[in-house]
């Protein structure tokens, strides 16, 4: 199955198109590669996760339209933190295993409101090698919501993430995780390298 079928939202298509443009022939682009002007549109809904270890995955960068639907400024923040305890380990190795692999991943993610409301985000995220050897991999990723959310609505929980909903890894030329790990809901997507034959996902 191919990335590209699956996607909702114009948003995280035209992320994964920039982040196959940055890449070109190699497995995955380095931050230097990445173009920031060539997504201006889109940094309102851009989050940077710097993948330190199980315990702490770092927001380096949430935009303004994250802190308007999760109603909290992530910047700094622990991700980790932000899942319920008995989540929180299958949370961060889903998150780790993008980086150790390496792959992306794709998933909804459903925010419940006080009013009652439900909205449902579509969440892409797709790995970057640092510029220098011994630093953090990061995660570059895009959270956009299917349905326009009104700005006076309040999380019901600003302080934590629901479990994501369809979670798939996505292959990006190195293979997946494992399916006996039992991380992903679904079954691997394909993003091949622009140049290269299509090939069927593994893991």
């Amino acid at each position: 199955m191919q990335l590209m079928d699956i996607i909702r939202t114009d948003q995280c298509r035209a992320l994964a198109t920039a982040w196959q443009r940055w890449r070109g022939d190699d497995l995955l682009p380095r931050r230097a590669d990445m173009r920031i002007a060539e997504i201006t549109p889109l940094l309102p809904g851009i989050t940077v996760l710097e993948l330190r270890s199980t315990e702490e995955i770092v927001f380096r960068l949430a935009g303004t339209k994250i802190a308007e639907i999760m109603g909290i400024e992530l910047t700094g923040r622990n991700y980790v933190d932000f899942a319920a305890p008995p989540d929180r380990k299958g949370r961060a190795e889903r998150a780790m295993w993008q980086g150790r692999q390496p792959c992306g991943a794709i998933f909804l993610l459903p925010i419940p409101y006080s009013s009652g409301r439900v909205v449902v985000s579509e969440v892409l995220s797709l790995p970057t090698l640092p510029n220098k050897p011994g630093e953090p991999m990061q995660l570059l990723a895009i959270n956009w919501p299917l349905d326009d959310t009104p700005r006076h609505l309040s999380p019901a929980d600003p302080n934590g993430f629901n479990k994501s909903a369809d979670f798939r890894f996505v292959d990006i030329g190195a293979g997946t995780p494992d399916a006996a790990l039992q991380l992903s809901d679904l079954p691997p997507a394909l993003l091949p390298r622009p140049n290269s034959a299509v090939r069927q996902p593994t893991g």
